[in-house]
Formats: C-alpha cells, sequence, structure tokens
C-alpha cells in the first residue's frame, strides 16, 4: 500500500528503534527485549501520535494510535487466531535467517500479548484484545498462512492487502456489502472482511 500509493509509513518499532538509538535497517527480536518501562513505551505512543499528528496521510503500523487519535483516522484491525499468529512467528524468524520451534513461538506471543495489553491497560486505559471501538474495518486473516513457510505468508499477504483495498473502499464510498458471489469474488476476498463501520 506504502508503495502503490505513495504514501509515508511510520512504525511503531521504528520509532521505539530511533529512541534507543538503534540504527539498525530493520526489527530484530532483540529490540523488544529493551522494551523495559511504562514510561518508554508512552514515548513511542506519543511520539507516533506526534508523527501523525504532522502528516496528511500515510500508514501507521502502531497498535495504539486508533485509540489515541480516534475519529482521525481509518483504523484497520487485523484479527488472527492464536495458531496463525504462532505460524506467522515462526516464519518472521525464518525471514531474518533463524528457527524457532512452535513452543519457543507459542512463549514468544503469549509473553508478548500479556506485556502488551498490561502496557496498554496501565498507559491509557483501554484494552487491546477487547475494545475494538475506535476501528473502521475489521479483517480476519486467520487463515492466509496455512502453514509455516516464506511463500505461504507472502501469499497471505497479498490477499490480506487485497482485502484492505476491498473493506477501504467500502469505507470511502459508504457502500458496505455483504459476502459477494463467488462469481465475482473468486479469492473470497470479501470474506475476510468481518466489519466496516464507515
Amino acid at each position: 500500500m506504502v508503495n502503490d500509493y505513495g504514501l509515508s509509513y511510520v512504525s511503531g518499532s521504528q520509532v521505539l528503534r530511533d529512541l534507543l538509538g538503534d540504527q539498525s535497517a530493520a526489527w530484530d527480536p532483540s529490540i523488544d527485549k529493551r522494551r523495559e518501562t511504562l514510561d518508554l513505551e508512552r514515548q513511542v505512543d506519543l511520539a507516533v501520535l506526534q508523527r501523525f499528528s504532522n502528516s496528511h496521510e500515510g500508514v501507521f503500523d502502531t497498535w495504539s494510535l486508533p485509540w489515541l487519535a480516534r475519529s482521525e483516522v481509518e483504523s484497520i484491525w487485523i484479527e488472527s487466531d492464536f495458531e496463525s499468529r504462532v505460524r506467522k512467528c515462526i516464519v518472521s524468524y525464518l525471514e531474518r535467517g533463524m528457527e524457532i520451534s512452535y513452543d519457543e513461538s507459542k512463549a514468544i506471543l503469549l509473553a508478548k500479548d500479556k506485556k502488551s495489553r498490561e502496557v496498554m491497560q496501565q498507559n491509557w486505559n483501554f484494552d487491546l484484545f477487547s475494545d475494538r471501538s475506535p476501528f473502521n474495518l475489521i479483517i480476519d486473516a486467520s487463515q492466509l498462512i496455512p502453514e509455516v513457510s516464506i511463500p505461504a505468508a507472502r501469499r497471505g499477504a497479498h490477499m490480506l492487502y487485497r482485502a484492505a483495498l476491498y473493506g477501504l473502499d467500502q469505507l470511502r464510498t459508504g457502500q458496505v456489502h455483504t459476502e459477494l458471489d463467488s462469481r465475482d469474488d473468486p479469492e473470497g476476498i470479501s470474506a475476510l472482511i468481518v466489519m466496516v463501520r464507515p
């Protein structure tokens, strides 16, 4: 989306790296281990919010912004069941030349979810995993990575992108469609849309 539409891109991970003085070009698992204080998490969220306030458009890849910016932004929540997230986590490590087991991936996600939920509740008083009120669009990506492989993850990411465009088009036009007939939607893109709220 960033490349196709010439949009700027801001990620919470990049802002975190900037605040930590980390010069690496991409996220690395060791970065998450340096997220030690509520104050640092708050600084990241406020820095993302400031970048958002200074931008007219862009893609902001961060958990907290929909709650902090509220009505000023089109917010997409990408739902994914735990098993699919475990597969995606393993693939994320494979893409960096590292292998982890199913159990290691599961432990990483459980720890990350616990920490993220606590941080958001303590810093901003919302529940990351139950409050969907800020979102205009919810997409279920649970079935998009059916196996642990980089090609499967890339196919899934392409399908997710197409679903996001489909949902955003509904937001833009204000015309919310139910699931399309298979003749009009042979890949089942529309079935991935859980909710559209213009």
